[in-house]
């Protein structure tokens, strides 16, 4: 501490914290251990730190210290699957995805709360599970979202499939 600064004295935005992604890792075995903000899910509740949210989201920052802000917050719109991992990636930067419908779902959490990060995790697995049974459903989500990158994907793909269906109907009549 300079000298003639007390801790008492001490303004906490003259403070600064590193707090590395492994140490953060650990968090997610404590979630409920002191946390100081809980949120309420189909009645479950689950505990955070207000602190690593706002790091990560401006949302959580107006949530958790703007001129409404609460503790305790109810979410209506999200599952609680989809919500803890939303927190597992917040803290450990990873996440489980189950299909292209569970990215979408994860899509729509990181779009709500601004993670660019989750977001790009959720649109990266989308890319890599693109079929042909899930082209229109990415192709609607991808315009609803406005994410271009996708749409053109989705157009390409639907156009190369349109030749090759055109081609097994001409080769079927001949």
């Amino acid at each position: 501490m300079p000298p003639g600064v007390t801790a008492a004295k001490m303004n906490p935005e003259d403070m600064s914290v590193s707090v590395s992604r492994q140490e953060l890792s650990t968090l997610p075995s404590q979630l409920n251990q002191s946390t100081d903000c809980t949120f309420i899910i189909g009645g479950e509740e689950i505990g955070a730190h207000k602190i690593v949210l706002t790091c990560c989201s401006p949302v959580f920052e107006k949530m958790l210290y703007g001129k409404l802000a609460s503790n305790r917050i109810i979410i209506t719109d999200i599952s609680l699957e989809d919500f803890t991992q939303m927190l597992k990636f917040i803290y450990t930067n990873t996440v489980r995805i189950k299909s292209v419908l569970h990215a979408w779902s994860l899509f729509y959490v990181a779009h709500k709360y601004l993670l660019d990060n989750f977001a790009n995790a959720c649109v990266n697995y989308i890319q890599q599970n693109f079929n042909i049974n899930n082209l229109i459903l990415n192709y609607e989500y991808a315009e609803m979202y406005g994410i271009k990158k996708l749409q053109m994907i989705c157009m390409n793909d639907i156009a190369d499939y349109n030749v090759i269906l055109k081609i097994l109907v001409y080769q079927q009549k001949t």
